[in-house]
């Protein structure tokens, strides 16, 4: 059974360039320990990174 981890964070466009790759960085850890992402559903801003870096491992992603 894989753990599970909810984020929710901004969905602005307006987020500095360095902590959307932040948030990418830690979707892909997070894919990387085998768990799935539970999210906002925002495709934007810090949740829209951190869904693409799990997805960027073939991870698992469920978005509300």
């Amino acid at each position: 059974m894989s753990k599970t981890i909810c984020i929710y964070s901004s969905s602005s466009k307006t987020i500095d360039d360095k902590y959307k790759a932040i948030a990418r960085e830690l979707g892909r850890a997070i894919a990387d320990q085998g768990w799935q992402l539970v999210f906002g559903g925002g495709l934007q801003g810090l949740m829209g990174e951190s869904a693409r870096g799990v997805h960027d491992k073939k991870g698992h992603v469920i978005g509300v």
